[in-house]
């Protein structure tokens, strides 16, 4: 089953019974195993059809024309290819009035810088007979072509080269073998573009496109009616508050305008398509806006008379971005929409004049792309419609909001320029293998049994075969059990009576149904019944016989091939009897009251090991060696082990002896240490034993230098014995920091610690050992730390001892005149001060001074006068190192200024 489209066939099984082959509708995938797409299509004058696509088959990343003619079921008649080295690929087709072909679209290729517009005219048959590039050293693209009744043909684009903001429109006007006879420029001091250019039944042209240089949104549509020779005869934009992009224009026919795009000012969410219908002088007469809760843009549509089909492609349903076709009157009211699509993107392309077609008065055409095609790549995707909305498989109903927008429109006066059009170009024809794929075919049954010519009460299988992936099965089997299946693949069907009978398959899917049906025969098989088992008495026997004298040959279980057998030793005995093919088989038990002893053949055990003896028999009794009557003997040592087995007065006895091997010595010794870059041999040997290491080797003994868990396992003659070891490696001793140089006050103690893994002994330098040691005197210390594999000494410190007594006071009077004594207020100290700071208040309880500086003292002023004389309180918080500690101190007190 097609896996992009298996959520269909579930949705259609309930339409079984439609006939689709009144429309015959379909969809198929074209391409190449890279990248293909497809941008318009076109209903020829012998009633197929031409694809306007583009491939990157053989060309890397690079786009060349690739066109396709196809019948009306969508087979290949012929294809070919045409461009240059770059990126070429077209836009528009047209059937031309010689019944050959031309095209348009944009080159990398060849041209005059950037993106030129190409024209290429070819035959019917798809050969290239000339082709032309037109544009200048910027950007032109070509959107739309139509040709014009003096043979020539008009192309509407858009251009960079000549312009009067960031883009104009851009006409080309050729004559029949493409040489320019009048080219135009159009537009304002923004981007405005053209995306579709139609002729009028008055010989002019209509053109549409988005535009930003006129209306009431930063884009807008614009409608613009040209005379035959390039003139404006009028113009128009319609908008609202946000953007507005219009792709298609048709003429209607009362002679006014149906204009298709896509805005963000009105609808359901995101972007959503508006349809705007106008008079012959653009005054617009209905607006309708479609959409869901997503974004949904514009292709093309179809105006058939009575309605409008609209492609377009949408985010709002499915998965991902899917083909949108929706079908609306004449007054812009929604008929129906559906939703087509596959895993991944499926698209429209950008400019999509003639992405839908009406082929007849039932049927429609739609071409576009598909990222999750089936050929390599993303695919050209051809959609056969109904008008009716059925595409076969693969859609969805759904139901777009419809709105009716208030559009605003505006009456433009634009700018027309005369521009140069240059050309020059060398497309050539080149060949391709092109692949097609048909997305929903019907069924066509077919099957298989496992066998035609079967015997009564055999079962047999059936395979199916069939083709275009079916999604249902109903077998019908006469004569059989069960009667019928709806499996795929039934096994295990049964045919119990003889006869021939008709085996039929039914198959359908979405898109169809078929039924097959062939015949088996069963044959009869022998009647064959050989009795009930029995038992017999020792020295007696029995014949037994086929009775069916049908039979022909015969095969018993003792290999001989007569009718009868006769038996004189008990046992289960079957037959297999043949009338030609069939076969059928029976069997017989005969027993004998015989009883039977059997130890089995001289075993041995591994010391330590048991075995149990067992002489079984049904309706026997036991005796062994050592008096004991259960039917079995559990034995461990090593001797003789005898039974009798009695059945009735009759018995029988049996012998073994029984070996007790002994088990392997293995001592790997308990769990050790070793220095690193050093080696352990761990042996076992033992004679005639074998070993196996956990590192697989076979060797009696290893040698290990890293660390980790050994074991072996030893076998001496079938008795095996492990053991095993771990082996570390003692760690390099870390590097030892017994701290950093210190000085402290005379009678004080330092302990220097040297705690450190893996070490076994500490030498200090003042001779004295274990982790610590404790100094009271000035020198330099360090230790040395050993273990059984290396030795290393740790870092030296100084210590220092010294006097430690000092003072700290405050004077209580001083005379800031600048005489140089006494002119400032701070400590008297030769202690070591660490923190400090200074508070100073007057008599009223205001902040003079403050200083955490205990050089800096109070110089008398206060905010930046000379204080009063009079008496000032300070306060003091100080930490000092003395007497070799550090000392917090808190000080207050009373200071008089004096001048």
């Amino acid at each position: 089953m097609h896996p992009t489209i298996y959520s269909c066939f579930l949705f259609m099984l309930s339409l079984l019974s439609f006939n689709l082959s009144s429309q015959d509708v379909f969809q198929k995938f074209y391409g190449t195993p890279q990248n293909d797409e497809g941008y318009s299509l076109l209903k020829l004058s012998d009633g197929n059809l031409l694809l306007a696509c583009a491939t990157t088959q053989n060309n890397s990343s690079n786009r060349d024309i690739l066109l396709i003619k196809i019948d009306d079921q969508g087979n290949e008649i012929w294809s070919t290819k045409c461009g240059g080295a770059n990126d070429d690929f077209p836009r528009a087709v047209i059937q031309t009035s010689d019944l050959g072909l031309a095209v348009v679209g944009s080159t990398y290729s060849f041209g005059f810088g950037g993106e030129d517009v190409f024209l290429v005219k070819l035959g019917s048959n798809g050969n290239v007979q000339w082709s032309k590039t037109y544009g200048g050293f910027n950007e032109e693209r070509g959107f739309s072509l139509q040709q014009t009744i003096d043979g020539g043909f008009i192309i509407g684009g858009t251009t960079q080269t000549n312009s009067n903001g960031n883009a104009d429109v851009f006409f080309v006007k050729t004559n029949a073998s493409g040489v320019v006879e009048w080219s135009r420029s159009m537009g304002g001091g923004s981007s405005d573009n053209c995306f579709d250019i139609k002729p009028t039944s008055d010989g002019g042209f209509i053109f549409t496109g988005a535009q930003a240089s006129y209306g009431t949104g930063p884009w807008d549509y614009w409608l613009v009616k040209i005379t035959a020779s390039g003139n404006l005869s009028w113009a128009k934009a319609y908008g609202g508050f946000g953007e507005e992009h219009s792709r298609i224009v048709h003429e209607a026919n009362d002679g006014g305008f149906i204009i298709m795009g896509h805005t963000t000012s009105w609808g359901a969410g995101g972007w959503d398509i508006l349809m705007i219908k106008t008079d012959e002088n653009g005054n617009e007469q209905w607006s309708k806006v479609f959409g869901g809760s997503a974004n949904e843009f514009a292709g093309d549509f179809a105006a058939t008379g009575d309605a409008y089909y609209m492609a377009t492609f949408s985010e709002s349903y499915g998965n991902g971005r899917d083909f949108l076709v929706m079908k609306i009157d004449n007054n812009g009211n929604l008929i129906w929409g559906r939703n087509i699509g596959f895993v991944g993107n499926d698209i429209l392309p950008f400019g999509s004049q003639g992405s839908i077609i009406e082929y007849d008065s039932e049927s429609l055409y739609m071409i576009g792309k598909v990222d999750a095609g089936q050929l390599g790549g993303s695919d050209i995707f051809l959609l056969k419609i109904g008008k009716d909305g059925n595409s076969s498989c693969g859609f969805e109903n759904v139901a777009p909001q419809s709105f009716t927008p208030t559009v605003t429109t505006v009456s433009l006066n634009i700018g027309i320029d005369d521009n140069n059009s240059f050309q020059n170009s060398n497309f050539q024809n080149s060949s391709l293998v092109l692949l097609s794929e048909d997305i929903c075919p019907p069924p066509i049954a077919d099957f298989t049994p496992s066998d035609t010519i079967i015997c009564e009460g055999e079962c047999i299988a059936f395979l199916d075969h069939s083709l275009n992936d079916p999604d249902s099965w109903v077998w019908n089997f006469q004569g059989g059990i069960p009667s019928f299946s709806l499996y795929q693949n039934p096994v295990g069907i049964c045919f119990n009576e003889s006869g021939v009978y008709e085996i039929q398959l039914f198959v359908s899917n979405a898109y169809g149904s078929d039924t097959i049906s062939t015949t088996i025969e069963v044959l009869a098989s022998p009647q064959i019944n050989l009795g009930a088992d029995t038992v017999l008495c020792t020295g007696d026997s029995l014949t037994i016989a086929v009775n069916d004298p049908a039979t022909t040959f015969w095969e018993w279980s003792t290999g001989e091939t007569a009718a009868s057998i006769t038996i004189s030793t008990p046992g289960t005995y079957w037959v297999q009897a043949f009338n030609g093919l069939c076969s059928a088989e029976d069997a017989i038990t005969i027993g004998f009251e015989e009883p039977i002893a059997y130890l089995g053949p001289d075993q041995s055990i591994c010391e330590g090991g048991s075995i149990t003896l067992s002489s079984s028999q049904n309706g026997a009794t036991y005796l062994w060696q050592d008096g004991s009557v259960d039917p079995t003997y559990e034995a461990s040592e090593e001797g003789w082990y005898f039974v009798e087995v009695r059945v009735g007065e009759c018995y029988d006895i049996d012998s073994m002896f029984l070996s007790v091997n002994p088990l392997p010595v293995v001592d790997l010794g308990p769990d050790t240490m070793i220095c690193p870059n050093t080696t352990l041999i761990l042996d076992v040997f033992t004679e005639e034993a074998t070993y196996l290491w956990s590192d697989a080797s076979l060797n009696p003994s290893l040698q290990v230098s890293l660390p980790g868990v050994y074991s072996v396992e030893v076998d001496l003659n079938g008795c095996t014995a492990e053991d095993e070891i771990e082996v570390k490696v003692i760690p390099a001793i870390p590097p030892i920091d017994i701290g950093a140089d210190s000085v402290l006050c005379l009678g004080f103690e330092m302990m220097l610690n040297a705690n450190a893994q893996f070490v076994d002994q500490y030498i200090w330098s003042n001779g004295e050992f274990g982790n610590s040691t404790v100094v009271s005197e000035t020198g330099s210390y360090f230790v040395v730390a050993a273990n059984e594999c290396e030795t290393i000494n740790s870092n030296i410190v100084h210590v220092t001892f010294k006097d430690c007594n000092c003072y700290f006071w405050m004077p209580n009077v001083f005379s800031p005149n600048y005489d140089g004594i006494n002119d400032e207020f701070s400590p008297f100290s030769d202690c070591e001060v660490l923190k400090y700071k200074l508070n100073i208040f007057n008599r009223w309880g205001d902040f003079v001074f403050e200083s955490t500086d205990v050089r800096l003292g109070w110089d008398g002023t206060f905010r930046g006068e000379s204080a009063n004389i009079g008496v000032y309180t300070y306060f003091i918080e100080a930490t000092l190192f003395r007497n070799g500690v550090q000392e917090k101190i808190n000080m207050e007190g009373d200071v008089t200024l004096i001048r």
